[in-house]
């Protein structure tokens, strides 16, 4: 029997006002759009000052990410109910939801978003020593 068979995704689940949430983290696909729909949080992401004490995350943004988690990517229904909640309660979700997105923390999640998005091959490239040109410099005007 191959171990490598029996991954499962990671749950949790969290009991927000005596009903039962079952969340999961966030697939690749709907973290892009969740970070299209938002380009704050991926604003942060890209200058990686992503501090999630000192976020500016916005209360819409944990709702549907909150709401993403909870298996319904999307839905202006559930999103308009999750936003009724306390913003402690909506702290707990998105906090969970985050979890279970980054087991490793914010450092190799962030990492691995820059990777997939192609920044990390464009800070390389601009930290790689420039080669010197040799020749005669023009200058021509006009």
């Amino acid at each position: 029997m191959n171990d490598l068979l029996h991954f499962v995704p990671l749950t949790e689940t969290v009991t927000i006002r005596g009903k039962k949430i079952k969340l999961r983290g966030i697939d690749i696909g709907e973290l892009g759009q969740l970070l299209y729909r938002f380009p704050d949080v991926a604003q942060m992401m890209a200058a990686r000052q992503f501090d999630i004490q000192k976020a500016a995350v916005s209360k819409d943004a944990m709702v549907a990410f909150a709401v993403v988690g909870a298996g319904h990517p999307g839905d202006a229904a559930i999103e308009k109910s999750f936003a009724n909640l306390a913003l402690g309660e909506i702290a707990i979700l998105f906090k969970s939801v985050f979890k279970l997105t980054a087991p490793g923390g914010i450092g190799p999640f962030v990492d691995l978003v820059l990777a997939v998005k192609g920044d990390m091959v464009l800070e390389e490239a601009a930290a790689a020593p420039k080669k010197e040109r040799k020749g005669v410099k023009v200058q021509v005007r006009p």
